[in-house]
């Protein structure tokens, strides 16, 4: 009972850590992951989590910067997927630290690139600043807040030059002489909370900028068109530090800035920013026709086209897989891990740049190799003997061949098949008193498998020894209880059978005293009447006896005869009965 237990306890903790560390998938990770700036200079940097096809509604961390590298700007859950969050994004600059925790409803957030926050950092120093996640978590919409996280990223920025460099926004070659024009503002620096990325494209077509005034500036002029060097127009006095637009076309454009302070406008910042809402145009699959179609592995070709930020990456998934993001090569034919045999369908997304997508999907069916057949094998089996089995199968393939107990795993043995298609095996498991079932798989060189072959049954006994010492164990098993209760029984009438015959003896001795004293009883009252009668008799001189008087008495003689005959003869077949 205890080893049971054990084996049950070491099964369920190696179940559960075995499931439990196959449930994280989930990652957090920067965007962009490494970059080159300039002291003094910002860079806009978003936390996204990739959930690898499991849904989740809840994300919390810490993320750690150097304090004396950089500092941060702002944060912001502008364009997050989370809309509820249990603590308001915060930082320190003096702990180098943000911290965040927020969700979503079910059925939450499943996807490669879900933007969580937006963070702005100025870089204060030069040298390397790593920016990580120190701790966190990624929980899963499964009803039981399963913890997915698996992989917590880092990104890595390399700060350069000193205070007064050059933006890493570089103003147009007309806004060059205003930057140097005596005192004049220089250009400003633009950042972007929904489109940090100058160079990426973003689904949202109400994008909002912010930048830090210098000192001194008390108007801004702005402007944004499709133009990357247009002079700002429109006037705020006094200055504004953020504007954001909506309802945009989709296209390229650009955010013009320009400042004005005591010295007059100073050099103008331009901003690229790209807006794409629409999926792709089309996307179309077509397999690779095969020549076999037992080959596992099946190929298609993607045709997808996006006209506005084009195709960036496909996320492919067979049946119930788990999907996979593929880049396409030139020729944009995807090579499909290899199946099973049976029918599957394919389910790809095309992804624009902008992460607009379409679906298609696509049916393929892989053929089974032809099954081998258990040709010779032994019905029963003494368990000190090899196994051995023998077949028919592909020539030259890979033959694994089951063996089962019922209620317990199967063991697995592989073996080689020969140029004429034969296989054999034999087999030392040790294996135990029971009945058994074996079959067998073909697995050729490409990963194609066959079904099944025919089931057969075999029975395993035990040895002769064994059997007899079985045999003796269940003889004595027998026996002894049975001699036991035999002598036990013995002793019951031995015992009984005595103790009757002392009350038989009894009995005639109890009897012989009963008669002896009957006797003398009627006896003695045959005399007290015959000296009755006598007595009566006498006075016959005086009168006579009527008729009734002698009757009575001549009946009376009789009955005390009548009984004692009748006692006599019961009390001799009492001493009969109890010899």
């Amino acid at each position: 009972m205890l080893r049971k237990f054990v084996l049950t306890f070491s099964f369920c903790i190696v179940f559960f850590c075995f499931f439990a560390s196959g449930a994280k998938a989930a990652s957090l990770y920067f965007s962009p992951g490494s970059k080159q700036l300039n002291v003094g200079n910002i860079v806009n940097v978003r936390i996204l989590v990739d959930t690898q096809g499991q849904a989740i509604n809840n994300a919390e961390g810490v993320i750690s910067f150097p304090s004396d590298k950089l500092e941060v700007v702002s944060v912001s859950q502008s364009g997050s997927i989370f809309s509820l969050w249990v603590e308001n994004p915060a930082f320190s600059n003096n702990d180098g630290a943000i911290t965040f925790n927020g969700g979503l409803p079910t059925p939450g957030y499943n996807g490669s690139a879900g933007s969580i926050l937006n963070i702005v950092f100025r870089a204060k120093s030069e040298g390397a600043a790593s920016v990580y996640v120190s701790s966190g978590s990624v929980l899963a919409n499964d009803g039981l807040g399963t913890d997915v996280l698996q992989s917590k990223g880092e990104a890595q920025y390399t700060l350069i030059g000193s205070e007064n460099s050059l933006p890493a926004v570089v103003p147009s070659a007309q806004a060059a002489p205003a930057s140097a024009n005596n005192g004049a503002p220089a250009a400003a620096q633009i950042f972007s909370l929904t489109n940090p990325d100058q160079n990426s494209w973003y689904n949202n077509p109400s994008p909002s900028f912010n930048w830090t005034l210098s000192s001194g500036v008390t108007a801004v002029r702005l402007l944004y068109d499709k133009n990357p060097n247009t002079q700002p127009s429109v006037l705020y006095s006094p200055a504004i530090t953020e504007k954001s637009l909506s309802g945009l076309d989709d296209g390229i454009y650009y955010f013009h800035l320009q400042q004005k302070n005591s010295m007059g406008w100073g050099a103008v910042s331009h901003f690229r920013f790209q807006i794409d809402t629409q999926n792709p145009d089309h996307f179309n699959i077509k397999e690779v026709p095969r020549a076999d179609l037992t080959d596992p592995v099946a190929k298609f070709i993607f045709d997808a086209s996006d006209k506005m930020s084009g195709i960036d990456h496909y996320v492919v998934q067979i049946d119930d897989g788990q999907p996979q993001i593929w880049q396409p090569a030139a020729d944009n034919v995807y090579s499909a891990p290899a199946q099973l045999s049976g029918r599957h369908t394919l389910i790809a997304k095309a992804v624009d740049k902008a992460g607009n997508y379409l679906v298609n999907t696509v049916d393929f069916t892989v053929e089974a190799l032809k099954p081998p057949a258990i040709t010779k094998y032994p019905d029963i089996i003494n368990q000190n003997n090899l196994l051995a089995v023998e077949g028919t199968a592909e020539a030259n393939s890979n033959v694994t061949v089951w063996i089962k107990k019922e209620k317990q795993d199967p063991i697995t043995h592989n073996v080689q098949s020969d140029s004429s298609g034969n296989f054999s095996l034999i087999a030392d498991d040790n294996l135990t008193v029971g009945v058994y079932t074996l079959w067998a798989k073909v697995v050729d060189s490409r990963g194609a498998e066959s079904v099944s072959s025919n089931v057969v049954t075999l029975v395993v006994t035990q040895s002769a020894l064994a059997r007899t010492g079985t045999a003796v164990v269940d003889f004595l098993e027998v026996a002894v209880p049975l001699v036991s209760l035999i002598i036990l029984l013995s002793l019951v009438l031995w015992y009984s059978w005595r103790k009757f015959g002392m009350l038989k003896k009894k009995l005639r001795r109890d009897a012989g005293k009963t008669e002896a004293a009957m006797h003398e009883v009627f006896r003695t009252l045959r005399g007290n009447m015959e000296k009755q009668i006598r007595l009566l008799e006498k006075t016959k001189i005086k009168r006579e006896l009527t008729d009734e008087e002698a009757n009575i008495i001549k009946q009376i003689k009789k009955d005390l005869s009548g009984m004692e005959e009748f006692l006599t003869d019961e009390i001799e077949q009492i001493e009969k009965d109890v010899k």
